[in-house]
């Protein structure tokens, strides 16, 4: 069963849309979900890239999706969802 997203997973989840939104701006926000992946959103390796530096610029400090995205197994494993939670986990090393 999946457990109910934690409020800072929510307000990642929002921000991480937000900065998706700044780079694919030609995806609906409908379909930005916490279950969508990098392929589904048509984020390839360069937007990745310009991923990165719009999550910098929402978050004011350094991201590093490199080592998300070198945890996943598969890239199905890289979702929306799976990016929240990754910052979250960081964001909490962080402080």
């Amino acid at each position: 069963m999946r457990r109910a997203p934690s409020k800072t997973t929510t307000d990642l989840f929002a921000k991480v849309k937000e900065a998706i939104r700044a780079v694919v701006p030609e995806i609906s926000p409908k379909r930005i979900v916490p279950e969508a992946t990098l392929v589904e959103l048509e984020i390839n390796s360069l937007r990745v890239v310009e991923l990165t530096l719009a999550l910098e610029r929402v978050f004011g400090r350094p991201v590093f999706l490199h080592d998300w995205i070198s945890r996943a197994h598969h890239p199905r494993d890289l979702t929306v969802g799976s990016l929240a939670d990754y910052l979250a986990a960081v964001s909490s090393i962080d402080d």
